[in-house]
């Protein structure tokens, strides 16, 4: 075999090999970043069940207490649970719809004007979770958690028959 014949046959397979390897990536991160939109749906998906299981659970049972830990889905910076019981002039004047306040958040302020649901994610998400009503032990009418930093929060729970009371622990 020529030196020259060598040289091309040499070529064709580092070309054949960038070529595999370049595929190889292209579907591969194309496959991974799927498998992380999967992932966090999956996420999204537990955290709405077990939210709603918690709630229903312990609703009915009047005065039993549950202490449960939860794992917010992927993306969301804060949550929060506002009493569904306050009056809707009242809401106004607390820290999430008063502007003076660090807790301020108009779109959250919007939803709880709107009284759409007991739980409120900032940003928010494409889910509707039902808890029910609830009833916050907390002075402003509402119990926020960051989940910048971790994802992780753990809410104390407390049958009221037609309600759950919910406390930060």
């Amino acid at each position: 075999m020529s030196r020259k014949s060598q040289m091309q046959s040499q070529l064709f397979i580092y070309i054949m090999t960038l070529l595999i390897i370049g595929l190889l990536l292209y579907f591969g991160f194309g496959w991974i970043s799927k498998l992380f939109k999967t992932q966090s749906v999956i996420d999204a998906t537990k955290f709405q069940v077990d939210l709603e299981n918690a709630f229903e659970k312990i609703r009915p049972n009047y005065g039993s207490t549950s202490e449960r830990e939860f794992l917010a889905p992927d993306g969301v910076d804060r949550i929060c649970f506002v009493d569904t019981q306050m009056k809707v002039s009242d809401r106004k004047l607390r820290g999430l719809c008063n502007s003076a306040n660090d807790d301020y958040d108009p779109v959250m302020c919007n939803q709880w004007m709107d009284n759409t649901s007991a739980i409120m994610f900032s940003p928010a998400i494409e889910r509707d979770i039902d808890i029910g009503s609830i009833v916050v032990d907390a002075t402003p009418g509402y119990l926020c958690f960051d989940t910048t930093k971790s994802r992780r929060f753990t809410l104390l729970l407390t049958g009221l028959g037609n309600r759950v009371k919910v406390k930060s622990q």
